[in-house]
This record gives C-alpha cells, structure tokens and sequence, in this order.
C-alpha cells in the first residue's frame, strides 16, 4: 500500500461514520465524498486488489463499495440500487432460460 492509501482508507472510515452520525441531514455529501475517495484507492490497481483492499480496511462489500463509487460520479442511491436489480433480474432471467 501507498501512503496516500492510508489518508483514502482513513478518509473513507471517517466520511462512512460521519454518514451514519448525520443520517438525513447531509448523508448523502458524505457519502458522495467516501465514494470519491474510493475511486482514488480504485487507481492503477486491478478489480481484485481493489476490491479486497475495500473489505479489508474499509469493511465494504464489493457492491456497497460500487454504489459509494456511482454516487460520487452523480448518480443517487436509488438510482445505482434499480440499475443493479434490473441487472441482477436479467441475469436471473438468463440463468433460468439456460443462456449464459
């Protein structure tokens, strides 16, 4: 890890604790702000790494850590939840129908 891979990881713990703290009033301004610290730590690294980097010092999921991700490129919460269920139902959809 870089060192500026420890001020991302303690920015992210810290904006994650202040949105919970603040639940309603400016949640999502911190959230926003957790998710762009990811894209910095997501940089030059592959998926993998990334993504177990997240869980390990961050406690996210991969898919709560995506979200953070797609908030801070705009999108609202309810919008990156109904893309992944619209794509959870297709892939579903396919698995039943025997396509891959």
């Amino acid at each position: 890890m870089l060192p500026r891979d420890f001020d991302n990881i303690r920015a992210v713990r810290v904006l994650l604790f202040l949105a919970r703290v603040m639940r309603g009033r400016s949640e999502g301004a911190y959230l926003r702000a957790a998710g762009q610290h990811l894209e910095f730590l997501a940089r030059g690294r592959p998926g993998w790494e990334w993504v177990d980097l997240v869980k390990s010092e961050c406690g996210l999921s991969r898919s709560r850590a995506y979200e953070l991700v797609q908030m801070a490129s705009g999108k609202s919460l309810i919008q990156a939840r109904s893309e992944a269920a619209a794509r959870a139902r297709k892939s579903r959809k396919r698995r039943r129908h025997g396509q891959s």
